[in-house]
């Protein structure tokens, strides 16, 4: 492919989207709390966690809404529930990601579909750090749905309550003498908060 051809693809491309952007495009920032009533680490049913989370997308027309966001997701026991015992080893989760909104066609019911992906830190206390070294977080993503419902207007913005709930992963991983590790904490996420469009 030569050099004008190469210039010519984009440049068609973005030409054939202006029509998306004609109105300009909308910027939505979410701030959502929340907590996580169900998780598993490994093989284990471990304790209720809590998080924050803060999300911008910019939607260029009324399906799609494209993000970046961040969550922190408190210190939280990773023991056996189930077994009721306690090693006193907690886990923190940082997940950073870029995130997906697909408005769903239902009339009068504001629900859309949420993908994401990106790569969770993780904090460890002193009890799982013991004994592991070169501690490190690695792929997150999270399916889930939700519920944006406007409550005010102005003149240049849109209030809205959110509502979200999905199913995310979170990696750790570790080395010790004589092995590597890498497990998996799942959890079903339940999270609200407030919208702002403008």
């Amino acid at each position: 492919m030569n050099y004008k051809k190469k210039i010519a693809l984009p440049v068609l491309l973005a030409i054939l989207s202006l029509p998306a952007f004609a109105a300009g495009p909308d910027f939505h920032a979410v701030s959502l709390a929340g907590f996580e009533p169900y998780n598993r680490y490994g093989n284990y049913h471990t304790n209720v966690g809590a998080s924050l989370a803060q999300e911008l997308y910019i939607s260029p027309n009324d399906l799609f809404s494209f993000g970046l966001g961040v969550r922190y997701m408190f210190p939280r026991s990773i023991d056996d529930f189930n077994e009721g015992n306690s090693s006193g080893e907690k886990l923190a989760f940082i997940p950073l990601y870029g995130a997906l909104k697909i408005n769903l066609p239902v009339e009068n019911i504001p629900l859309y579909a949420k993908l994401a992906a990106g790569y969770n830190f993780v904090q460890g206390n002193p009890a799982f750090n013991d004994g592991k070294d070169d501690i490190k977080g690695g792929f997150y993503y999270s399916v889930g749905a939700g519920a944006d419902v406007p409550f005010h207007y102005t003149e240049k913005t849109r209030l809205s309550f959110i509502f979200d709930m999905g199913w995310s992963s979170n990696t750790v991983s570790w080395a010790t003498v004589d092995s590597k590790k890498t497990k998996y904490y799942m959890s079903l996420d339940l999270l609200a908060g407030l919208g702002v469009r403008f």
